[in-house]
């Protein structure tokens, strides 16, 4: 006689079944707007696992073929939330992802609204891991070009963000508040299509400190030109 004892532990192929929530209406992701990050709620289903039990520092967002990178790291352990009620088995557990993490693994996607299936997942620290799909709608751009400057006024650096959905010359300058250029940030003749990052250090195109005052920006691509304004504070 052959006694078989089922262990509780799940397999890597036998994930422990999770459940994904995200507020409502929240599940639509505006890649070049919009909130920083994206919080998902995740929870067992049916008393799976324990929430508790949860490493936080291994949850991913895994989307592979969708862009650059196949999968994306939640922000770490101490920024996430769990639930008051975490010594309950039902508890929630909150992850949240950056929006440049998401713009990294959407950027294959093209213009417009598309419907993506996604998995939360997680180790566990008695073994195992749980998995929870998702669908997402993503909108990657409006074939226009939208920008942001962060943190403005910037002292002693900013960064200038942007996202385009044609691949093509780019160009990222700064003027004085008389239209005078003083710095060219960026100058590339095959600019892939996605999301762009350029540092201004408050320097002029010959390595001289600009002083305190009122600048603009101006970043062209194939999709247009925008612009805006940025404040060095000395």
């Amino acid at each position: 006689i052959y006694i078989v004892h089922h262990s509780t532990t799940a397999t890597i192929a036998e994930a422990f079944p999770a459940r994904a929530l995200v507020p409502a209406g929240h599940n639509i992701i505006r890649l070049d707007s919009g909130k920083p990050t994206l919080c998902v709620g995740i929870e067992p289903v049916s008393g799976s696992y324990r929430t508790s039990d949860v490493n936080p520092s291994t949850i991913v967002m895994v989307s592979p073929g969708t862009g650059s990178v196949d999968q994306i790291t939640a922000l770490d352990s101490r920024r996430t939330i769990l639930d008051a009620t975490d010594r309950h088995e039902g508890a929630k557990l909150d992850a949240c992802f950056r929006k440049e993490d998401l713009r990294r693994l959407f950027d294959r996607i093209q213009p417009g609204r598309s419907v993506v299936s996604v998995r939360i997942e997680g180790r566990l620290v008695s073994g195992g891991k749980f998995s929870a799909p998702m669908d997402l709608t993503i909108v990657p751009g409006k074939g226009h070009v939208s920008a942001a400057v962060a943190p403005n006024p910037l002292n002693p650096q900013t960064t200038v963000s942007f996202w385009s959905a044609t691949p093509g010359r780019v160009s990222v300058l700064v003027f004085d508040a008389w239209g005078r250029l003083v710095r060219t940030l960026d100058r590339e003749e095959g600019s892939p299509v996605g999301y762009h990052e350029v540092t201004f250090d408050g320097h002029g195109d010959h390595g001289e400190r600009l002083g305190s005052g009122i600048y603009f920006y101006r970043i062209v691509t194939p999709d247009g030109a925008a612009t805006g304004r940025l404040v060095i504070a000395r």
